[in-house]
Parts: C-alpha cells; sequence; structure tokens
C-alpha cells in the first residue's frame, strides 16, 4: 500500500505553482490529516519576512484539499472553494525558514460541504489557528500531472528546449494517464486493439530552458466518437507561467489494422467505471 508521504503532493490538491502552500502530507486518519510546509523567502504569500494571513489560510485549505485528494486517489483532484471562516486566530505570522506543520479536523461533511477546524504549529508553538468550511465543486475532467526533466540532448545551442521535444513530453503524459487509469497502450492493446495518433497539436507560449522544471498535465476530454480525446499543459513550476498547450486525437484499428468506428465494449466499460459518459 502506498504510503501518504510518497504521493506527490500536486497529485492530491488542485493548487499549481507558485500558489502551493503545503509541501507533503505526513498522515491521515478517519477524520485528520497533517501536513509539512516550509516558508520560502521566494514564496509568493510572504511580506516583509513573513507568511501573510492569506497564506496561513491558503495553508489550512489546502491542508484540506490533500485529505480529501487522499481519500479520492482514483478520481481526478477536486476543486474546493473556501466559503466561509470562523474564529480565524493568528498568534504570530511565520517568518521564511519556518517549518509549519497544519492539523486539520473534520466536524462535518455533508454532501459537497465540509466543516473543519485547523491549527498551524512550528517549532515554537501554535501559530494560527481557524474553523473553516470548504465547498467541493464537482468532479473536474480525468487528469495526470507529470514532472518533466529536460535533458543536454533536447536544448540546442542558446539552451531552449528544441520544439520537437514537445512530442515526446506529451507522450510521457499519455503513458503517465494511461498507467494512473488503466487505459495505457497495452491495454488498449490487450482488449484486441490498436489506438494510433491521427491528430497533434501544439501551441508554444513561452521557451523552456535547459535547467528549468516544467511540469505536464494532460487532461481527457470526452466524446461520443470512438476516439481518445486529450488536451494539455506545460507550466514552469518556478512561477507557474504557461509554457505550451496541446491537443491530440486517437482513434481505434483492429489487430487486422481496420479502422473501428464504434466504441469497443472494453472502452465503453472504461467509460463507465470513471463516469465519463
Amino acid at each position: 500500500m502506498t504510503e501518504v508521504q510518497d504521493i506527490p503532493i500536486l497529485k492530491l490538491i488542485p493548487q499549481r505553482p507558485p500558489f502551493v502552500m503545503v509541501d507533503r502530507l505526513l498522515e491521515t486518519g478517519d477524520r485528520t490529516a497533517v501536513t509539512e510546509f516550509v516558508v520560502r523567502p521566494d514564496c509568493i504569500l510572504v511580506e516583509d519576512g513573513a507568511l501573510t494571513s492569506y497564506g496561513l489560510l491558503e495553508n489550512m485549505a489546502q491542508t484540506c484539499a490533500a485529505r480529501i485528494g487522499w481519500l479520492n486517489l482514483d478520481r481526478p483532484v477536486k476543486i474546493g472553494v473556501i466559503g466561509a471562516v470562523r474564529d480565524f486566530r493568528i498568534i504570530r505570522r511565520p517568518a521564511a525558514g519556518a517549518v509549519l506543520r497544519t492539523t486539520v479536523t473534520e466536524r462535518e461533511n455533508v454532501m459537497n460541504m465540509t466543516l473543519a477546524d485547523a491549527v498551524v504549529e512550528d517549532a515554537a508553538g501554535t501559530v494560527a489557528s481557524a474553523g473553516l468550511k470548504i465547498a467541493l465543486r464537482d468532479d473536474g475532467p480525468l487528469s495526470e500531472t507529470l514532472p518533466l526533466k529536460i535533458r543536454f540532448s533536447e536544448v540546442d545551442s542558446m539552451s531552449v528546449v528544441w520544439h520537437g521535444s514537445y512530442v515526446k513530453y506529451f507522450e510521457d503524459a499519455r503513458d503517465a494517464f494511461g498507467a494512473r487509469y488503466g487505459l495505457g497502450y497495452m491495454d488498449i492493446f490487450g482488449n484486441g486493439y490498436y489506438a494510433p495518433l491521427v491528430e497533434l497539436d501544439f501551441k508554444y507560449r513561452k521557451p523552456l530552458l535547459y535547467g528549468s522544471k516544467p511540469e505536464v498535465t494532460i487532461f481527457y476530454r470526452p466524446t461520443e466518437a470512438a476516439k481518445i480525446v486529450f488536451d494539455y499543459e506545460i507550466r514552469d513550476t518556478s512561477d507557474g507561467s504557461l509554457a505550451a498547450t496541446g491537443h491530440s486525437v486517437q482513434v481505434f484499428m483492429d489487430k487486422d489494422y481496420k479502422l473501428v468506428w464504434t466504441n469497443p465494449p472494453f472502452y465503453e466499460e472504461w467509460k463507465k467505471r470513471w463516469k465519463v459518459f
């Protein structure tokens, strides 16, 4: 069984850099969750050398999100909004360098509404506390996020990633999506089909440089046709900026290489399993 500490935090929460205010999920219980966060000097919600009140609230809310993400690990990450805050108390703003340990305890969960108490602590004791009402939106599209490592062989003489490398980045994203949701190439092949690419589009927004740390997110787009449709985003994790977007379409062929015009039975079952009709 996967330990909670081993799950990358971006698999559990909807936020993306530079707005991520938790580093990892430390533990979960029936109604509790504990996260860790190091307050970095360059954090977007640090002012005058200390985390702001909004940063503390985000840390609490994202701890709630991490717990929900863990409980729904085989589903798309749920998006929540802070519906209300009560008894928000700040004892002191944690300075840059502080290691925060945040505990949330669920008091009530009705439909898509969660009521929870949150306490933020550092090495010196309690930093802040509050009661939160978190409203969850309906599930978004099935998605997966994958960190990318830029190799020296993928850049040109200006240290810019060559445009052709994005083909492989998107393929890596499809592999990761397939592994998570059971729609990999071997899953398709094992059911008697191929799924060749027939369309692949790119839009480049900003260059990626050697040494940068981007990530690619792939989104499944439901369609009634016998196709697998994905959208892609590549972002620079240093500032959250969008580097590229993409779109792909795959069709089905049987093992005689004939085009299949209706959804294969296994694909219909897959759609029902993941509720993407």
